[in-house]
């Protein structure tokens, strides 16, 4: 899991690169007179002999690449961009010059484009159906999760059938290069083409990775370039997160399956339903000053003074959440913990407690939750001597005692300074942890302390270990909480703790 540092960089370059997909998303497809180029083909590659799974897709007057990914019987299945799809069905060509001679065609039977890329670019992977297929047409399968262990300086071999040169050049005649990984996102592997790469006509191909067996690893997608360049660069869909969700699937005749969250929180971030938040986030100066002072956090009262220095950077970024949440990753993030804050802002290890308190220090439990000093002293292992003169922990440390002793399993006749509790040799530990202070450990508990129930996590930072919630006995005895330690994943895990949010109804 990348460290917080890691993720906020990542986030900048999400919103750059949003810039550039869109306009490219929105821009109308460049036509050549003969055979058109679908948005984005190996500039300064090599001619391609060793690729013969890799075929051009002709349709709509335009050229996309695609890659031969599983042959059943007669029919065969291509994986491609979705960008690629179009109103006619079209054919793929077999051959390294499909100009002039090819050594065979396939027509297309169905097509489909992933059902995410209406609303996101970042689905841009799309199935085609194609019969005439046979025991020797020769297919690479697309790149399994397992197998997925790319990062930035992988080299992959990029193919495609698009123009051989900046200035223009050949399209239509097969080509290849290697190249490096830039930067690999869950969603995204991204090419440094200073010297050469994708260009106009790639769009679809493959990149493919040996790690034993010949896979595809990306689809080619889209070159960031605002003055027509291919020079700049590349950007390949990752294959491995669409290989159980969409590739077989399609292929057996299922339905698509979803994404994991932080896949589907890329897509939507990056160039999807939730970019604008993204935008509205980073067109001030208060998501990255409240980004820069969480990111230096150790401490659950450290975001807390945050968010209220940096108050309007907070809503920004609280806007961000719900969006993910809400509209762009509803289902994907549906059990995300980040999607499931409670709504009195702190978590009892016992659900008789939660209620509980819910129903009868909801208010008490939130004031600690947004106090700097009280949730500091409701996570530390050991508390500080303020935490004794906390109003905000008293209030609702005397509340606990009051209503849910039972249901928390609190120390019968205990109070915040323990001192109606009756001692025992083991002493009373801790009562039920909301990751609060025990009530009542038992006044005068001569022997060592009990284990206290183990406290819930409640995250220090989105992309650092979750603190146990430290359950302490104010008497002679102390029970002690267990520490749990938990990481979100990909920018979920950015945005999990930063804001406690209303329910989820």
């Amino acid at each position: 899991m990348p460290p917080r540092s890691a993720l906020l960089s990542w986030l900048g370059m999400l919103t750059l690169i949003s810039l550039v997909t869109a306009c490219e998303r929105n821009a109308t497809p460049r036509e050549d007179e003969q055979i058109g180029a679908s948005e984005t083909a190996i500039i300064n590659g090599d001619p391609d002999q060793g690729h013969p799974m890799v075929v051009a897709y002709l349709h709509d007057g335009s050229l996309c690449s695609a890659t031969i990914v599983e042959v059943k019987g007669s029919t065969g299945y291509a994986l491609t961009a979705a960008h690629c799809i179009g109103a006619q069905l079209g054919e793929l060509r077999v051959g390294s010059e499909i100009n002039n001679s090819p050594t065979m065609t396939y027509p297309v039977t169905a097509t489909l484009a992933h059902p995410g890329y209406k609303a996101s670019t970042l689905y841009d992977v799309a199935m085609l159906k194609f019969t005439g297929a046979s025991a020797a047409t020769p297919s690479m399968p697309p790149l399994p999760v397992s197998l997925d262990n790319l990062s930035a300086g992988t080299t992959l071999d990029l193919v495609g059938y698009g123009k051989t040169t900046d200035a223009g050049g050949q399209i239509g005649a097969k080509h290849h290069k290697f190249l490096p990984i830039g930067d690999v996102t869950p969603l995204r592997l991204l090419f440094d083409q200073k010297a050469g790469g994708l260009c106009s006509g790639d769009s679809g191909g493959p990149s493919t990775f040996y790690p034993a067996l010949e896979y595809v690893a990306g689809v080619h997608s889209y070159v960031a370039s605002d003055n027509g360049s291919c020079l700049v660069q590349g950007a390949d869909i990752r294959v491995s997160p669409y290989t159980e969700t969409f590739i077989k699937p399609f292929i057996n005749g299922q339905p698509t399956g979803p994404l994991t969250c932080a896949e589907c929180t890329e897509a939507h971030t990056a160039n999807g339903l939730c970019s604008k938040s993204i935008a509205a986030c980073y067109a001030t100066k208060h998501c990255p000053a409240y980004q820069t002072c969480i990111q230096a956090c150790k401490t659950n009262g450290c975001i807390v003074d945050c968010k209220t220095k940096y108050a309007a950077g907070a809503t920004l970024y609280t806007a961000i959440e719900t969006c993910i949440c809400d509209t762009g990753c509803a289902t994907e993030c549906a059990a995300a913990p980040f999607c499931n804050v409670p709504q009195c802002g702190l978590t009892a290890a016992k659900a008789t407690c939660q209620s509980c308190f819910e129903a009868s220090c909801c208010a008490e439990a939130a004031a600690c939750a947004a106090n700097a000093t009280c949730i500091d002293c409701e996570s530390a292992l050991v508390p500080g001597p303020n935490c004794k003169t906390n109003p905000q922990k008293e209030a609702y440390d005397t509340c606990l005692a009051t209503n849910c002793a039972d249901a928390c399993q609190l120390p019968s006749g205990s109070s915040s300074s323990g001192s109606s509790g009756t001692g025992s040799t083991t002493g009373q530990g801790g009562g039920d942890a909301t990751t609060t202070t025990g009530t009542g450990a038992g006044a005068g508990g001569a022997g060592a302390g009990g284990e206290g129930p183990s406290g819930v996590s409640v995250e220090v930072s989105a992309c650092s270990a979750s603190l146990g919630g430290a359950a302490f006995g104010s008497g002679s005895g102390r029970g002690h909480g267990s520490m749990t330690a938990g990481l979100l994943a990909g920018f979920a895990c950015l945005v999990s703790s930063l804001r406690r949010r209303r329910p989820r109804g």
